[in-house]
């Protein structure tokens, strides 16, 4: 499983709150949930040192799956596309926050019966880096 990790000097609270702008204007989490799941994940971080968050599922084609997963895997990769999920870590760092992006792709499966909905795959590192450099970006 592909992840990826950065470093922010910003508070816990102030990167949580970018973290879920970020997942709303990439459209992985619903506007009307944000405030609910920072809030959430504020209190997580205040009692237990450390947080985590995670989109929703998010449909993708063939290409834009294809796009995700590394060359070698790409085969897997059927006409039906596929999905994924992000899960953010967020822990507290020597006076920073540190944030771990890993994603969960799957390619849809015709007639496959598994809990996952189809076949896992691995990431190429795009989806996270992505996530990582807006929220640097939000951050500023």
């Amino acid at each position: 499983m592909q992840q990826q990790t950065a470093v922010f000097s910003e508070s816990p609270r102030a990167v949580i709150e970018a973290l879920s702008a970020v997942l709303v204007e990439r459209g992985e989490l619903e506007a009307a949930a944000a405030r609910e799941v920072s809030e959430s994940a504020v209190a997580a971080f205040e009692s237990e040192r450390a947080a985590e968050l995670s989109s929703e599922s998010s449909e993708l084609t063939r290409a834009e799956l294809a796009a995700l997963v590394p060359e070698d895997a790409r085969r897997f990769v059927g006409d039906g596309g596929g999905r994924y999920v992000v899960s953010i870590a967020i822990e507290a760092a020597d006076g920073a926050t540190r944030v771990t992006v890993t994603p969960t792709l799957v390619a849809y499966v015709p007639g496959m019966e598994d809990p996952l909905g189809g076949r896992p795959l691995p990431s190429n590192g795009t989806l996270e880096r992505a996530i990582l450099a807006a929220l640097a970006e939000r951050l500023g």
